[in-house]
C-alpha cells in the first residue's frame, strides 16, 4: 500500500487552518453572551479527546528513550514538532471553548468533571518533566511505560466512545431546542471540513509500515487503531459529527445560526431561554 510522506508545509497549513475553524463558534457565544443550545456532553467530550491527543504527543516528545510510536528520531523532527503543535492548538482552543460556556453557563460542576480527568493525564507527565527524578531510571521507565499502556489501552477507547455518545448528545439537542442557539452553523461548516482533512492526514503522519500492508482487513484496522490511528478517528468523528450535526441543523430550520441578524445577538431570555447549555 502506498505511503505518501506528508510535507512540512502541509503540516503547516492543517495547524493554521485547524485554529482558525473555532473563531465563528468563539464569536458566536461572545456576541451572544450564552451557550444555549449547545450540548455540555459534546463541549466536555470535544476537550477530554484533545487532552488525550495532547498528552500522549507530550508523552511521545519528552520520553523519546521509551519505546512509543509517535516519535521515532531523537531529537523529535520538524514534522514531529508540527505534528506536536496541532494537538497542542487544537487542545487550548477545545479549552478555551470550554472555558468559555463554564462562563456564560455558571455550570461550574462540569470544570470540576474536567479538572478530575487531568490527573490522569497531562499533569503527572507535566511534573515528571518538570521535577528531578524521584525514582531510578529503570523504575521511571517502567512507570511511563505503564501510563502509556493505561492510556492506550483502556483510555482512548472509552473517549472515542465518549465523543459518539457526544455527537447523539448535541444531535438530540438539535432536535428539541429552539431554531435559534448558540451553535455556530459556519463554525460546523469549517471544522467539519478541517477536521476531516486533519483525519485523512492522521493516517499517514504517524508511523504505521504500510508499506507492507497488501489488503485490508478487520484484525489489521483493529491494530492500527489500537497503535497510532485512534487519533485519525477521534479527529474523524470530529469532522464527520460535524457534518451531521450541520445537516440536521438546517433540515431543522437553524438557518439563523449560519447568518448572524440584527437583534440576534442578544441572549435568548426574553423568548423563554436560558443562559447556559444543556445534555
Amino acid at each position: 500500500m502506498i505511503h505518501p510522506e506528508i510535507p512540512d508545509w502541509l503540516r503547516s497549513t492543517l495547524v493554521t487552518v485547524s485554529v482558525a475553524s473555532f473563531l465563528p463558534q468563539l464569536q458566536r457565544i461572545t456576541s451572544r453572551r450564552s451557550c444555549a443550545g449547545l450540548s455540555r456532553i459534546f463541549v466536555l467530550s470535544n476537550l477530554i479527546s484533545a487532552t488525550e491527543q495532547f498528552t500522549i504527543f507530550f508523552y511521545a516528545l519528552v520520553n523519546t528513550e521509551t519505546e512509543n510510536v509517535f516519535v521515532k528520531t531523537s531529537p523529535p523532527s520538524t514534522g514531529d514538532w508540527l505534528n506536536f503543535s496541532q494537538t497542542a492548538a487544537v487542545w487550548l482552543l477545545f479549552l478555551a471553548l470550554f472555558a468559555l460556556a463554564l462562563y456564560s453557563s455558571h455550570q461550574k460542576r462540569l470544570g470540576w468533571i474536567y479538572a478530575t480527568f487531568l490527573p490522569l493525564s497531562v499533569v503527572p507527565l507535566v511534573l515528571d518533566a518538570a521535577l528531578p527524578p524521584l525514582v531510578d531510571r529503570e523504575s521511571r521507565k517502567w512507570m511511563l511505560v505503564f501510563f502509556y499502556m493505561f492510556h492506550t489501552m483502556l483510555v482512548v477507547p472509552l473517549i472515542t466512545v465518549f465523543n459518539l455518545v457526544a455527537v447523539c448528545s448535541q444531535a438530540r439537542l438539535i432536535c428539541t431546542a429552539q431554531k435559534s442557539s448558540a451553535l455556530s452553523l459556519p463554525g460546523l461548516f469549517v471544522q467539519a471540513v478541517v477536521f476531516s482533512l486533519v483525519a485523512l492526514s492522521w493516517i499517514w503522519r504517524v508511523p504505521f509500515p504500510w508499506e507492507r500492508v497488501d489488503y485490508l482487513s478487520l484484525r489489521l484496522l483493529s491494530t492500527w487503531y489500537g497503535s497510532v490511528g485512534w487519533i485519525a478517528v477521534d479527529n474523524g468523528i470530529f469532522g464527520l459529527g460535524r457534518a451531521l450535526l450541520l445537516v440536521m441543523a438546517l433540515r431543522r430550520g437553524f438557518r439563523k445560526g449560519w447568518m448572524e441578524l440584527e437583534g440576534e445577538t442578544k441572549p435568548l431570555l426574553a423568548d423563554g431561554g436560558y443562559r447556559g447549555y444543556t445534555s
